[in-house]
């Protein structure tokens, strides 16, 4: 059986669960109260990616039955943001450590998006790899600003 853009959406349904939990489970090592509540802003912006790609395919947005080019983009996406687990987290870590994390999370998730777009034929993938590499950049840039505000560097976003 063919792999799907629907089985696509799933995946990463599943992986914004599995960062949900990741956070989760973070925030309730870590020993540091900003870090903490860091991480817990983090669940809750893997929920809100959650809500949407959920609302992609319910909205039928994209043609989900689209057979997927190379079914090998599906174990691609499940590891795009590594191997992180809560363990990567010492339970003293500092805010610094944690945004790091998140840093480099995001990062290779926006580029795996990107990589796809860029190899995808059929424009309602593409289009929607697009999407989710935006979707992945914005997250990532809102995570760079709590970064230099953590280190006093607001201003220097040039």
């Amino acid at each position: 059986m063919s792999k799907t853009l629907d089985d696509l959406l799933d995946a990463a349904i599943h992986h914004e669960q599995l960062s949900q939990a990741m956070y989760r489970d973070a925030a309730a090592i870590v020993t540091d109260p900003e870090a903490r509540l860091f991480l817990r802003s983090l669940v809750e912006e893997e929920e809100g990616h959650e809500r949407m790609l959920l609302q992609m395919k319910k909205m039928e947005i994209y043609d989900g039955s689209i057979p997927l080019e190379d079914p090998s983009i599906l174990d691609a996406g499940r590891g795009s943001h590594g191997a992180s687990s809560p363990s990567e987290l010492a339970p003293g870590a500092s805010i610094d450590q944690v945004i790091d994390l998140a840093l480099a999370r995001e990062h290779r998730a926006r580029s795996l998006f990107e990589r796809l777009a860029a190899t995808a034929r059929h424009e309602d993938l593409k289009q929607l790899f697009v999407n989710l590499a935006a979707e992945e950049d914005s997250h990532h840039r809102d995570i760079e600003k709590r970064f230099r505000a953590q280190r006093g560097m607001m201003g220097d976003e040039n």
